[in-house]
């Protein structure tokens, strides 16, 4: 990438460039609907750095241990919702500021520590992985990406201990859960659409 190509895409927030900039970081699952196949991008499989396989090690024994004693699927499916002793005991163990940088709370997790974490969550149980997934990833990723200081200051710490629970929401007729779909529409002198 070229030096003016860099520098613009780090006008586009202000700061550094960002990991959601498909110009710095072109997604492989993206390449693949589009009939690409960049090999170059997950090969080699990403290794573990000596210090995120330690701390992968260590999340992954406390979650296990947690989830031999309080999580039962066939109960949850059953009851159809998560405990809030689960909850808790996420925050608690702090997967809820996973992914969530360590000056905002969090515990500051690489995407490939995330990732293996998250795949050990979902073969535990499925809907526990989708709200551990959504807090971090469409809920909270938003504003690790693009919000402003304040912004970070106010929501991620109270994200990261698991008092507050990210989401997305989109409600729009003809976007479906597609967010680039949706329009903008000013509103008239009259205040209609």
């Amino acid at each position: 990438m070229s030096t003016s190509a860099t520098a613009s895409a780090a006008d586009h927030t202000g700061d550094a460039p960002h990991l959601a900039n498909p110009d710095l970081n072109p997604s492989f699952t993206k390449g693949i609907f589009l009939g690409e196949i960049r090999e170059d991008l997950v090969l080699p499989f990403p290794a573990l750095a000596d210090d995120e396989r330690e701390s992968l090690r260590m999340i992954l024994d406390a979650f296990r241990s947690f989830a031999a004693d309080h999580i039962d699927s066939k109960q949850l499916d059953h009851d159809g919702r998560l405990t809030d002793a689960i909850r808790s005991g996420m925050a608690e163990l702090g997967l809820m500021g996973l992914n969530i940088p360590e000056a905002n709370g969090g515990f500051g997790a690489s995407s490939k520590v995330f990732n293996r974490v998250f795949g050990e969550i979902g073969a535990t149980d499925p809907a526990l992985c989708v709200y551990f997934g959504a807090h971090q990833s469409i809920g909270c990723k938003g504003i690790t990406l693009f919000g402003t200081e304040e912004q970070k200051q106010r929501w991620l710490p109270r994200c990261a201990s698991g008092e507050t629970v990210a989401a997305f929401c989109l409600t729009e007729p003809g976007s479906g859960s597609d967010a680039q779909a949706m329009t903008t529409q000013i509103p008239s002198r009259t205040g209609t659409f």
